[in-house]
């Protein structure tokens, strides 16, 4: 009867997902009453219009991500029900970027469109939620439009005042060349040229971790069990869940893209790491001449802003390799480099094999640390690994070195074949503290070709 009836408060409510069946230990079995939402606020909606204001933990641009990147925040104001919380400040939320688009047009605006599909309460508990987007402490840079994406700033009157200024210009140069008609022909060059370049300027929206985003619900929201309820693994690494949070799930899989950035960008940055380069591997010399300064094809292999060598500043991290001629890819040297206002600030080697580029402030000091994940592959083996660093200042400093992340051995010749994965946690520290981590491995066979693994947790660290 109890399930009859919690089966009708979920029809039209919320998704049915799977049930959590776990041990609850013992500090949250004593808890008091008053701490926790009663089974009545539980079984009730949220309703469709409620308030959830988060802050970004991972910063998320329209020059750097793609679509079906994932995003996290952390709420920062309880959301109450009947006078009780029901999801408290702390909890995790979510989500896709279902689109992050620069525009070139002359209307076009860059665009980004979130899509939260998850809350996780401090307890570990997932609930899967539907909202909307409808402000954000980012404006004027950022703006919120009727359907919920977040818009940057297209062309504005500086693109104006700039065509004008150098439309002048091309009329004075004139003028002075060839009088009265130069000047009329220089002021078209001039606006022809500008005009060419404003087109084709790319415009980027970019929302920095700690940006806060405040939605709305779309759908009602139910907390009751077997509703929204979605499955999570305690871990058995010898402490409670309570206060664990998501680094980062290794599981998932696909081919990592290089940051894409114009030509003009790309040479800007690259000029400004090494003195000379070359443009291709074609390029390059043969035999001992090879090992000659400039011997170089580098590629920026990601990108990321935020605050990296101090608090406050407004910076941008490059991962780019080095590329140097005649060299195997895998041990290729790559380096970190960090911008302040277009100015070199920092230019450090990156781990061996460092990839993709994920940023946090996971102690809340104003400064982020970045997740370094790469990979190589030997004999059909592909393996990963990860470490997450900081700025010292201008030096590079390891937070937590991770170790292998990720092995999988189907394409080798191995009796055993599998696909193992790690997912890292962290406990949040007092502010300016360390945090610490523990790591969960799963397991899972070599699927058939289009499915996706089946993962089984094997063990806890």
């Amino acid at each position: 009867m109890k399930k009859f009836l919690t089966l009708l408060l979920c029809v039209g409510i919320a998704v049915p997902l799977a049930a959590q069946v776990s041990e609850r230990p013992l500090a949250e079995a004593i808890a008091p009453a008053a701490s926790v939402p009663t089974s009545a606020d539980l079984m009730a909606a949220l309703p469709v219009g409620t308030s959830v204001k988060m802050k970004l933990e991972t910063a998320i641009s329209t020059r750097t991500n793609k679509s079906g990147d994932r995003f996290s925040g952390r709420v920062i104001e309880g959301v109450a029900l009947n006078g009780r919380t029901i999801i408290p400040v702390g909890a995790s939320l979510e989500g896709r970027i279902a689109r992050a688009q620069d525009r070139r047009r002359i209307r076009g605006t860059p665009t980004i469109d979130l899509r939260p599909d998850t809350i996780i309460m401090p307890s570990g508990d997932r609930y899967s939620l539907n909202a909307v987007v409808v402000d954000t402490n980012a404006r004027p840079a950022v703006d919120v439009n009727d359907e919920g994406k977040l818009k940057g700033r297209g062309h504005d009157g500086s693109d104006w005042k700039e065509t004008g200024i150098v439309a002048a210009g091309g009329a004075i140069a004139g003028g002075v060349i060839a009088g009265g008609e130069g000047a009329l022909i220089g002021a078209g060059v001039g606006a022809t040229a500008t005009v060419v370049h404003w087109l084709i300027k790319t415009r980027s929206a970019t929302l920095p971790a700690g940006t806060e985003i405040v939605w709305e619900l779309s759908r009602p929201m139910s907390l009751g069990a077997g509703c929204n309820r979605e499955p999570y693994s305690r871990s058995n690494s010898g402490f409670s869940s309570l206060d664990k949070k998501i680094l980062y799930d290794f599981r998932p899989h696909g081919p990592a893209a290089d940051a894409e950035f114009d030509a003009a960008t790309a040479r800007k940055i690259l000029s400004a790491v090494f003195p000379s380069y070359l443009p291709a591997m074609r390029a390059c010399k043969a035999g001992p001449e090879a090992n000659a300064p400039g011997q170089i094809v580098p590629t920026i292999r990601g990108a990321a802003e935020g605050s990296f060598t101090a608090a406050g500043l407004k910076q941008a991290v490059y991962l780019i390799d080095v590329g140097e001629c005649n060299h195997d890819p895998v041990v290729s040297t790559r380096r970190l480099v960090v911008f302040t206002s277009g100015a070199l600030t920092a230019n450090v080697e990156a781990p061996l094999g460092a990839g993709n580029l994920r940023t946090y402030d996971l102690n809340d000091d104003g400064k982020n640390e970045l997740l370094l994940q790469g990979g190589h592959t030997g004999r059909g083996e592909w393996i990963e690994v990860a470490r997450l660093v900081e700025f010292d200042k201008d030096k590079l400093a390891t937070v937590e070195d991770f170790g292998q992340i990720y092995d999988d051995t189907c394409d080798t010749d191995v009796a055993s074949k599998s696909i193992s994965a790690s997912v890292v946690y962290y406990l949040p520290p007092p502010a300016g503290q360390k945090p610490r981590f523990t790591v969960e491995l799963y397991r899972a066979p070599c699927p058939a070709k289009g499915q996706p693994p089946q993962w089984m947790r094997v063990s806890g660290k």
